[in-house]
């Protein structure tokens, strides 16, 4: 029971599910369907990708639990989502949106960069993430804060992660929402 617990969490709290769900309330002064759209997007060319690789035989799991494919997949998404962010920039779409798409980038990347050090939690990291950019949605941001928890409490019981992964992705997440509302900020 705590093993299918946990792992139902850890879908449900999956970053392609939270941001999508985030991108629609944190957008309710601007374009909804845009945002939703480029979350959407951006949670598909990951899943697409960690998808094409397990099917091809070069992965062993979508997960990509192994460090050499967790590294390939943190590299190459982080580079991707930069990427995606500075077309969404270049097309003038609302500023907050190729903001989040680019601190998402970061998030990976810098899951990628402290690899040697400890294997982030990205799950945690882009759940905090979404909590803090529904602020000030006041239920939803402690809704998400409280799956947030959850997420890392799953992703231990499910031996993916330790309390140090689980602490860092909370601070990496926790980082990236507050330098959204600096730059945000600048950017108006």
């Amino acid at each position: 029971m705590g093993y299918s617990l946990a792992r139902l969490v850890s879908i449900a709290g999956h970053p392609a599910v939270l941001m999508p769900v985030a991108a629609v309330i944190a957008a309710r002064d601007i374009d909804v369907r845009a945002a939703f759209l480029v979350s959407v997007a951006c949670a598909f060319v990951v899943v697409g990708y960690s998808v094409y690789k397990t099917r091809r035989g070069d992965w062993v799991h979508i997960d990509a639990s192994v460090p050499a494919e967790r590294a390939q997949l943190n590299s190459r998404v982080g580079l991707c989502l930069l990427a995606i962010a500075g077309l969404l920039a270049f097309a003038g779409l609302h500023v907050g949106i190729p903001i989040v798409v680019g601190l998402s980038g970061l998030i990976v990347l810098a899951a990628h960069l402290l690899r040697d050090l400890a294997k982030l939690s990205l799950h945690v990291a882009f759940a905090v993430f979404s909590a803090v950019l529904v602020w000030p949605n006041h239920a939803a941001a402690l809704g998400l804060a409280v799956m947030a928890v959850a997420v890392g409490w799953s992703r231990i019981a499910l031996r993916r992660h330790v309390a140090a992964d689980i602490l860092l992705g909370a601070v990496t997440g926790l980082s990236s929402g507050l330098l959204f509302y600096a730059v945000a900020r600048l950017a108006a």
